[in-house]
């Protein structure tokens, strides 16, 4: 929580199990709608991957609510309880396994988390690797077909691929082995952005650049 204005604040994060929808009713409709609520008007900003609340007090309750009894974040209700006696989870080898303090699973979590990190930044330069290597192949077309270099009008397609190797362009079967890399990368770890088109290699007469063997 931020405050922006003397009576303005910015809520970013919620308690656990407590969701953005249940909030906005449960209190800040609630206040709103209530003699003594505090609460002026509220704007909701966020998206379903972030959360942005921005509240407007009535004039001087925010120092008020500060200067009350656990302050801002017990008026807003933004602490919650925890149960710390039954912490069961899985393990890094999907075995169950009761955990008697927080500190060893983050242990075992930073571990996993660390290692994730690691194959996560081993694909990203694999990908990237690709994409420059593409880019360059489609800039020195590009180049060679406006200063005459390389003609590929009514020429036979074997013969394009052959001038193209000779020219030192990145070749398909290169290009399938990155991808082969980067498809084994995938299995071990969880990408959260889709491959782009160009990863698949597929074959049309806009890259003819990178369809030779």
């Amino acid at each position: 929580m931020s405050a922006t204005d003397k009576d303005v604040i910015i809520i970013s994060e919620l308690p656990l199990n407590k969701w953005t929808n249940d909030f906005k009713s449960d209190f800040l409709e609630h206040n709103l709608s209530v003699k003594g609520g505090h609460i002026e008007e509220f704007f909701d900003d966020g998206d379903e991957h972030t959360i942005r609340l921005e509240v407007h007090m009535e004039e001087g309750a925010l120092a008020m609510i500060r200067r009350g009894r656990g302050g801002v974040l017990n008026w807003f209700n933004m602490e919650s309880d925890v149960n710390l006696t039954n912490m069961v989870l899985y393990t890094k080898n999907r075995v169950i396994n009761k955990y008697n303090t927080v500190q060893e699973i983050f242990h075992e979590f930073f571990t996993v988390r660390l290692e994730h990190y690691r194959l996560r930044k081993e694909w990203m330069l694999k990908k990237l690797e690709h994409d420059k290597l593409l880019a360059m192949n489609k800039k020195n077309f590009i180049e060679m077909q406006i200063n005459g270099t390389l003609t590929v009008h009514r020429k036979d397609l074997r013969n394009v691929n052959a001038e193209l190797k000779q020219l030192k362009f990145t070749t398909q079967t290169q290009f399938n082995k990155l991808k082969d890399e980067l498809e084994k990368n995938l299995k071990s770890i969880v990408v959260e952005e889709e491959e782009d088109d160009d990863m698949t290699g597929s074959k049309s007469k806009d890259n003819i650049d990178n369809d030779f063997d």
